[in-house]
């Protein structure tokens, strides 16, 4: 069985056509008068009768139509009425004034009752179809949001890699490469790559920077299929010269940056950049201001236009170009970019990194102790060995990407390790552990200098 849908507005109800209307309304008033005229010919219109059955026809046309259609069947009535009273057979000897006023007044208050039914039913019409729209658009908006919710899910779970793990990953490739870092394409290629996966970069260009700061025009590696730009493009002389990312994004629809995230994107001091082909600039900028590189965005996705992937893309920027300044540098140099990284990273986007000092003495420690001390640093992590003013050993440490509560873990781990593998605590092995939170607060060589102190280190 097939069930009908249910009629939920005054426009779902079938309509009569007008004429049909009126052809009713003829002929339900000459009704009575015919029955009238068939039993009883001396009285057609029931005048004599104890009830005024003329009165059917104007209530229940009121009811059904409204007053319009009871007044038509009332002047139909009186005209019939009328006649037969000229012609002799009306049934009594004067026009029945007050029971045409009384059909009169009955199709009134019926008409009235049905035009009041129509408007309040035209006014819940009204109700019902405004709040089908709110559902309509309320459907809409949720089937879009379950479906960019499903996209950005699908993507979560295709890119597993954190932060940490990706700079990781891309410091180990970059130290599998033999030749020179600034003029090797395979690093290069690696970089873009890292900017695909997990900067969600769908189309970009790869230029490099001589030592003089000029843009060579030829594209190093790619992604996608990136078109050429020009060098006197407006953003990338506004990235090249503050030395930070520049994206497309107006300022009046960036949303405004919390206050621990001092993340800047996106504008000048005057009127927003504008290019025809770019959404983000995103130069390789290292520790000491030299610019390696400069990245130019043509494609990201929408939801990447925010300011917190910004500045996710900003910080592999700075990444990388640490590591193409780096190339093969020695240990000292590569903690002292790290600890110049991490500072600047804190203040500028709000990283956590900890500076940790680890001195052991060698009178008291067992013989493997400190180089199996030197085995427990993780990937991301910086060392330099020094010596404190008692002979003793002591190794600075640091920790990218670490809060204050995770090196607390880091030294926790080392304390359980030391009972475990050689019966006694940290203390008692002679070794002694200083830290300092490089919270973007100050210089980072005030930092090293407070650490170094706390470790009886002079400093040269």
């Amino acid at each position: 069985m097939i069930l009908k849908p249910l009629q939920t507005t005054l426009e779902d109800l079938a309509i009569q056509r007008p004429w049909l209307v009126w052809v009713e309304v003829v002929v339900i008033t000459l009704v009575l008068p015919v029955v009238g005229w068939w039993r009883q010919p001396q009285d057609p219109f029931f005048l004599q009768a104890h009830f005024p059955w003329l009165v059917l026809a104007p209530l229940l046309l009121g009811l059904r139509y409204g007053f319009i259609q009871a007044l038509g069947s009332v002047a139909v009535m009186s005209v019939l009425m009328s006649l037969a009273l000229h012609w002799g057979y009306l049934g009594v000897a004067s026009f029945p004034g007050s029971l045409t006023l009384g059909l009169l007044l009955v199709g009134m208050l019926a008409g009235e009752f049905c035009d009041m039914w129509h408007r309040r039913l035209h006014r819940l019409s009204e109700i019902n179809s405004y709040q089908h729209t709110l559902v309509q658009k309320f459907t809409r908006s949720y089937h879009l949001l379950a479906l960019s919710h499903g996209q950005l899910e699908r993507r979560m779970l295709a890119n597993t890699r954190s932060l940490r793990e990706t700079m990781t990953y891309l410091r180990q490739r970059a130290q599998a490469v033999d030749t020179d870092a600034s003029d090797d394409h395979e690093l290069h290629h690696l970089m873009m790559e890292v900017l695909s996966s997990f900067g969600s970069v769908q189309v970009a260009a790869l230029y490099r920077v001589d030592e003089y700061g000029i843009l060579i025009p030829n594209i190093v590696a790619r992604l996608g299929n990136p078109e050429p730009i020009r060098i006197g493009d407006p953003m990338v002389v506004q990235a090249m010269q503050e030395k930070r990312l520049i994206c497309i994004r107006p300022h009046e629809t960036v949303l405004a940056a919390p206050s621990s995230a001092k993340v800047e994107v996106g504008t000048t001091a005057g009127a927003p950049l504008h290019s025809k082909m770019l959404l983000a600039v995103l130069p390789l900028t290292d520790v000491w201001s030299r610019t390696w590189g400069v990245v130019t965005i043509q494609a990201l996705p929408f939801e990447a236009l925010n300011r917190d992937h910004l500045a996710l893309l900003a910080v592999l920027g700075g990444q990388m170009g640490d590591l193409l300044a780096l190339g093969a540098a020695g240990s000292m140099v590569q903690f002292h970019a790290c600890l110049l990284r991490s500072q600047h990273d804190a203040r500028c986007f709000n990283l956590p990194a900890m500076l940790i000092g680890i001195a052991v003495d060698q009178n008291l420690s067992p013989p493997s102790l400190f180089s199996e001390i030197l085995d427990q640093h993780r990937g991301l992590d910086q060392q330099w060995l020094m010596h404190n003013a008692q002979g003793h050993r002591v190794l600075l440490t640091v920790l990218p990407l670490t809060d204050a509560e995770a090196s607390r873990g880091f030294v926790q781990r080392l304390e359980v390790w030391c009972q475990t593998t050689y019966g006694k605590p940290l203390a008692d092995c002679g070794v002694r552990v200083r830290q300092v939170a490089l919270d973007g607060e100050g210089a980072a060589q005030d930092k090293l200098r407070t650490l170094q102190k706390a470790c009886d280190i002079h400093a040269a």
